[in-house]
């Protein structure tokens, strides 16, 4: 296992290099970062797999994480998805200057783990501590995504009124109107569609974000395998 270590900062600019976007501003040796990025590269197994951390500098917390399998010709899209992402994550903790305390990206975090784990107390404790985020004086577009895509997987999953839904599809939607590029709101926008029985909608939404999030495919073929199994039926 390869393990390589990032260090970046607030805000910048972001240039190319072989196709892949980087950071391209470094901090002095006396300035702590703003954020660490560390890739793990484990390639005993049959297929390889890299495993890839966005950190926040101050309180150590892990703001994003995930796992691609990569070959020696299939690295390319997992990097360039992550860095995406990276980039994706500072511009709504540091944009325009106002940033994220460091409380409430650890509540983000929080919560993002909650997420992750699916079952409906942990999405409730997600809903309601994004919901005070959303309403504070730092919220983020990231953090009002993930509320959505909370909001949207509490119907699809466990039942709530389709009204959550349909409001987390209206909140989304104005935040694609301001941020159109950003493939984390386009997956929500398909969350809080799937939730309503919109499948055609839902993955016309999740193709788009694929562009940046090659990891959706996954949730592309599924969505796809269902709608040839059960045409015309809802997913909740």
């Amino acid at each position: 296992t390869e393990i390589y270590t990032l260090s970046l900062h607030d805000a910048l600019p972001i240039s190319k290099f072989g196709g892949v976007q980087v950071i391209d501003r470094l901090p002095s040796p006396a300035a702590a970062p703003a954020y660490i990025v560390r890739f793990s590269l484990d390639t005993s197994a049959n297929k390889g797999q890299l495993a890839t951390e966005l950190v926040d500098g101050g309180s150590g917390v892990v703001l994003f994480a995930e796992r691609y399998p990569v070959s020696a010709t299939r690295s390319d899209r997992a990097v360039l998805h992550f860095a995406n992402y990276v980039h994706a994550h500072v511009s709504a903790f540091s944009g325009g200057g106002a940033g994220m305390s460091e409380e409430s990206r650890a509540r983000y975090a929080e919560a993002y783990r909650l997420w992750r784990l699916g079952d409906r107390q942990s999405l409730v404790g997600a809903r309601n501590s994004l919901a005070a985020l959303a309403d504070g004086s730092d919220a983020s577009v990231m953090s009002r995504s993930l509320l959505a895509r909370v909001q949207s997987d509490l119907v699809l999953r466990h039942g709530a009124p389709m009204a959550l839904a349909r409001t987390a599809e209206l909140n989304i939607r104005a935040l694609i109107a301001g941020h159109p590029g950003l493939g984390d709101l386009r997956y929500s926008l398909s969350r809080a569609l799937l939730a309503q029985g919109k499948r055609q909608e839902a993955l016309d939404a999740l193709r788009v974000a694929q562009q940046t999030m090659p990891f959706l495919s996954r949730d592309v073929m599924a969505i796809e395998g269902r709608s040839r199994r059960q045409p015309g039926t809802s997913d909740h």
